[in-house]
């Protein structure tokens, strides 16, 4: 896979986000809900816990009806992310789709992630249009975290 991976988070809109994940080879897009789920504070913890520790972590995004899965995941120390896609929430076996993988190292696959919650983070009147309080206390974390392993 591509080592050029970027993440990309729209304007939000009355609870709307685009959502956009790009390599040189694949683009995926979809436009996140801010319900039923939290994700962008499931999105943040997910990244912190997998930076730490490489466990399977799963960040759920609603797009309604289409649901769709981050899957964070390691194994023989290439970190790696899949998306995967359901017709709706009740995630029917055999009914799902993947729609995006990228794989590389843990800091490859997190920072990207961090960089597109961080310019969010900063965008005026964020919260009222997402309509959630953004995960201000996980990112400040990850951000600790992510310069302790870059330094390292």
């Amino acid at each position: 896979m591509s080592e050029n991976f970027r993440v990309r988070f729209g304007n939000t809109n009355h609870g709307w986000m685009p959502v956009n994940l790009i390599t040189n080879d694949q683009q995926f897009s979809f436009i996140a809900s801010y319900i039923p789920y939290d994700s962008l504070a499931e999105l943040v913890e997910a990244l912190s816990l997998f930076l730490q520790v490489g466990y399977l972590k799963i960040v759920r995004w609603n797009a309604e009806p289409t649901y769709y899965e981050f899957i964070f995941s390691e194994s023989n120390e290439q970190a790696m992310l899949r998306v995967i896609e359901y017709t709706n929430q009740k995630r029917v076996q055999n009914a799902e789709q993947v729609v995006f993988t990228f794989s590389g190292s843990r800091v490859s696959l997190i920072i990207p992630f961090w960089r597109a919650l961080r310019d969010i983070e900063t965008r005026h009147g964020f919260e009222q249009n997402w309509q959630r309080p953004f995960a201000k206390q996980g990112m400040q974390l990850l951000g600790e975290q992510i310069h302790k392993q870059q330094h390292c």
